[in-house]
């Protein structure tokens, strides 16, 4: 990409995630209808406004039978997405793909954090991780810059957390049981 850009053949673009009422508008345009509320919020909570991930869900739902038309027709969109947990393969994928890339002490750092769950605050996070403070901070780094972490402040605390609930989702579920539970028991 860097070198396509030197040459004047490629531009970079950064897609911000879309507010909820963009994404209300994105899904009545994929629709063809009113979105349900539970619909929306559901989006809101997995896909976190990242187009691609309201597109691939809603379709997850509709090739599952989770989201359907009413019998009527007239009442518009029916969802039950008590049977829709896992997050379907075209948004696993590419952020398993992700996942692949990192270097053992980043996927550790990742898998800390996703586990943990809210802001894990610096000290927690390296206490638990039993990384030298160089090696933790090349892997935070390196995180951040990907997106897959974002970092916050709680007061003075420096804190870190899952950048999009899909990934911290594919993460988690990447993570066998056994070590989440170590992971819990070093926190």
């Amino acid at each position: 990409v860097a070198s396509l850009e030197r040459e004047g053949l490629a531009q970079e673009m950064v897609v911000t995630r879309l507010s909820p009422d963009a994404v209300e508008q994105l899904v009545r345009g994929l629709l063809g209808d009113e979105a349900p509320g539970d619909l929306l919020a559901l989006l809101d909570a997995r896909a976190g406004g990242t187009p691609l991930f309201v597109e691939a869900l809603i379709a997850a739902l509709i090739d599952s039978g989770n989201l359907v038309r009413s019998s009527s027709g007239s009442d518009g969109w029916i969802l039950d997405a008590k049977g829709f947990a896992n997050p379907p393969p075209s948004v696993r994928r590419p952020i398993v793909g992700r996942l692949a890339t990192l270097t053992a002490g980043e996927r550790h750092v990742l898998e800390l954090i996703s586990v943990i769950g809210d802001a894990t605050a610096h000290n927690v996070l390296r206490s638990a991780c039993g990384l030298e403070e160089t090696s933790l901070f090349e892997a935070l780094r390196h995180l951040r810059a990907t997106g897959l972490v974002a970092e916050g402040m709680d007061g003075l605390e420096v804190t870190y957390s899952i950048a999009h609930p899909l990934v911290q989702e594919v993460v988690l579920a990447e993570v066998p049981e056994m070590e989440r539970r170590r992971i819990h028991l070093a926190v």
